[in-house]
């Protein structure tokens, strides 16, 4: 990636852009001949050049340096993969004695928390929020992404059993940012997956009970599922579309995807831990 000063100008059309919950703009997106324009206000513009095999960056004077970092490892890099033709799950994944397991969720439903509890367990990380996905012919496997974590405090306390206190992950954001640094193990080769989890984290004292249960989908509502849970699903164009619902397709055929219901708290993770690996080995 390269670095340069001052934005070109964006002649190419807005295809799509991205609002936070208070109706402020995210992030807008060009598309067009010349190749992909991501435009973050107040950070960086991005230009995605036809081919998805260079990329220019144009950081704005105040932008946030980490932040900015956070995005090209994030958001830019899922673009350029999904146009190579590696889509990207909004998940977690490691890899177990078992396999690789992958674990989505909506927000809140602990998808860095679990993926954490297995790191603990002796699993590898292979990612903590963005899974990379490669068809081969023996199977579906999951590309690693970054050493490193985006957790909240008690997490990084509780479940990771971190002393030390971590960097903020970006300002006005109460996460989290840790990197393995060889405290815990990390798969740097992508991994056969085994099974997808949806995580279902709920209150056993308001549902009166506090079992582990596991429901597999059917290819439909697997198909479904994968489709909401992919990563920048607002950013994905037209001409993207029925590619990516051909490989999920390929996908739900070849890896079964299953509800994981549990009950909150960190007292259930060994309970949860065990729960998984012994569905692995059916």
């Amino acid at each position: 990636m390269e670095t340069a000063s001052v934005p070109a100008q964006l002649d190419e059309p807005l295809v799509a852009e991205v609002r936070c919950q208070h109706g402020n703009i995210i992030c807008v997106m060009h598309a067009g001949p010349t190749g992909t324009w991501i435009r973050h206000p107040s950070l960086a513009t991005c230009h995605i050049h036809p081919g998805a095999r260079h990329v220019d960056v144009y950081p704005e004077p105040s932008g946030n340096e980490r932040t900015l970092g956070l995005m090209l490892a994030g958001q830019i890099s899922i673009l350029v993969l999904r146009e190579l033709g590696y889509p990207c799950l909004h998940a977690s994944a490691v890899v177990t004695g078992q396999g690789a397991v992958a674990f989505l969720g909506t927000h809140g439903q602990g998808k860095s928390t679990m993926a954490a509890s297995f790191l603990r367990r002796g699993a590898a990380l292979l990612t903590d929020d963005a899974l990379p996905l490669l068809m081969r012919e023996d199977g579906v496997y999951g590309g690693p992404a970054l050493p490193a974590m985006k957790l909240w405090n008690e997490t990084a306390v509780h479940t990771l059993d971190l002393a030390e206190e971590l960097p903020q992950l970006m300002p006005n954001v109460d996460k989290k940012l840790f990197a393995l640094d060889g405290r815990y193990a990390f798969a740097p080769e992508p991994a056969r997956l085994r099974a997808i989890y949806v995580l279902d984290r709920y209150d056993p004292l308001s549902c009166g009970h506090d079992d582990i249960r596991i429901e597999e989908l059917s290819q439909r509502e697997s198909l479904t599922t994968l489709l909401a849970q992919t990563s920048w699903s607002s950013l994905v164009q037209p001409a993207q579309s029925a590619a990516l619902f051909m490989f999920y397709a390929r996908l739900v055929s070849r890896v079964p995807v299953r509800v994981l219901s549990f009950p909150n708290g960190h007292h259930s993770q060994d309970a949860v831990c065990a729960r998984v690996l012994a569905d692995l080995e059916v």
